[in-house]
């Protein structure tokens, strides 16, 4: 657990990382709306899914370590769910999103702009801040902050409408760009050959992405030649 000490007085690091999180990926997720002179209200979704994510991520033991838990529930105050709890809290706000954008009937492709936008920009000054934390990792987290920070700004500079496949790519090419970046983590360990998991998680998803958009280009020639 990361700490900040300030006299006696001790903040809970982690949990100052992911506001940075939020409040960067709401910055860039509304400058993106601004940009495109956007009148749907992203805010709300994306303030409620950070909540739901943090609060569910903060009790995931209830549902890991149930009897645990209940025997000592002051331990939700300093404890949380880890890995697999950040797993699960992210599916949930996921739900909760996708469900908000069928509900009001909103832009599947533009909720999955704004979205990336959010994530893009959370990512990048969440690695900034964990250079402080894990100032032996810097390289790493600088890789990771400067290639968020890229996928984001080519968000950005994308003309307008922007079609779904490039808003895929841009995930796609990050997804491998993990790969790469991940080889600056000198403690990862090892899952097969020379791929720590994060790694083959980051290439597999590369793949899947890839075959995507190669589905994707299929689909549009033979209905380009359908319509002929």
């Amino acid at each position: 657990m990361y700490t900040i000490q300030i006299g006696s007085f001790v903040l809970n690091g982690q949990i100052i990382l992911l506001m940075v999180f939020g409040w960067f990926g709401w910055i860039a997720m509304q400058r993106y709306i601004r940009k495109l002179s956007a009148e749907e209200n992203y805010g709300t979704i994306a303030l409620n899914a950070f909540i739901i994510w943090f609060l569910v991520w903060k009790g995931s033991p209830l549902l890991l370590d149930p009897l645990q838990t209940i025997k000592h529930p002051a331990s939700l105050l300093y404890f949380d769910g880890g890995v697999l709890g950040q797993w699960i809290a992210s599916m949930v706000s996921g739900l909760y999103v996708a469900y908000r954008t069928w509900k009001e009937r909103l832009s599947w492709k533009f909720t999955a702009e704004i979205a990336s936008c959010y994530l893009l920009g959370g990512m990048a000054f969440y690695h900034l801040g964990l250079i402080w934390f894990e100032s032996d990792n810097w390289l790493f987290h600088a890789g990771y902050a400067v290639l968020s920070l890229v996928a984001l700004y080519s968000l950005f500079v994308l003309k307008q409408p922007a079609p779904l496949k490039r808003i895929v790519q841009r995930w796609q090419w990050f997804s491998i760009g993990l790969v790469f970046i991940w080889y600056l983590y000198p403690e990862k360990e090892l899952l097969i050959l020379s791929f720590s998991s994060h790694q083959v998680f980051s290439l597999t998803m590369g793949i899947i992405l890839s075959i995507f958009l190669w589905l994707y280009d299929v689909q549009k020639i033979n209905g380009e030649r359908g319509n002929h």
